[in-house]
């Protein structure tokens, strides 16, 4: 795209024309407004003039918001592998104690850890918000990798499977509020979801907490539809 040469793209319009076959009754819910905005973000269009098409939009979405993002959640949250629908609340330390024999695991805490500095670099410091979504989605392919490293549908050991849902969680957590300012809405859900409720910045003071396991959030389907 490029303002200079007149290719440059509608929002509302292409909006429109990128939900096409998903709208109901021509309402956009939510949830389907956050997906041009992240796609336009995820591009590096601050720095250089961007190509984008519909199809690469589509497929941008559907890998890295349906794939990757929704099915982490809908693993850890479904009543097959979570029929408690709770997820136990542990400490760094535990979870070192947990994984520490395998140093891939430990590579992941450690980004894990600093991915905030890391966003906050390209988004704040550097405004480069393609680059800063970049590295949220890197936690998120980690995460996606430690839970099939650690395949916890198959785990006999309780515990142990309890830390790797917690572990998927709080991975979860935190990307789905550094992705707040590119996905508002996805975030909200993806949070509520999981029983984590905000108000402003700071985490409200939830009853959900139970014999130091919080209760997850009430399931309203899938946390985004594949769009074609």
């Amino acid at each position: 795209m490029s303002k200079s040469r007149g290719n440059q793209i509608d929002p509302i319009v292409e909006q429109s024309a990128l939900l096409s076959d998903e709208l109901n009754n021509n309402v956009i819910t939510p949830a389907e407004s956050d997906l041009l905005r992240y796609v336009l973000l995820r591009l590096p269009l601050l720095t250089f003039d961007g190509t984008y098409s519909r199809e690469m939009a589509r497929k941008m979405i559907n890998t890295e918001l349906v794939n990757w993002i929704g099915n982490l959640l809908s693993r850890i949250t479904s009543e097959s592998l979570n029929p408690e629908q709770s997820i136990i609340q542990i400490n760094r330390k535990q979870v070192d104690d947990m994984f520490h024999d395998d140093n891939s695991d430990m590579e992941f805490f450690d980004n894990l850890d600093n991915i905030s500095h890391h966003f906050d670099k390209f988004w704040w410091y550097e405004a480069q918000p393609h680059r800063a979504i970049e590295e949220v989605l890197r936690i998120i392919r980690q995460t996606n990798t430690f839970i099939t490293r650690h395949s916890p549908w198959t785990e006999k050991e309780l515990l142990k499977k309890q830390f790797i849902l917690s572990v998927v969680s709080e991975s979860l957590r935190i990307c789905a509020l550094l992705l707040q300012p590119v996905i508002p809405n996805l975030s909200i859900r993806l949070l509520h979801r999981l029983g984590i409720y905000y108000e402003g910045k700071k985490e409200q003071n939830q009853s959900n907490i139970i014999n130091g396991a919080r209760v997850l959030g009430e399931n309203s389907g899938k946390f985004l539809r594949k769009i074609k």
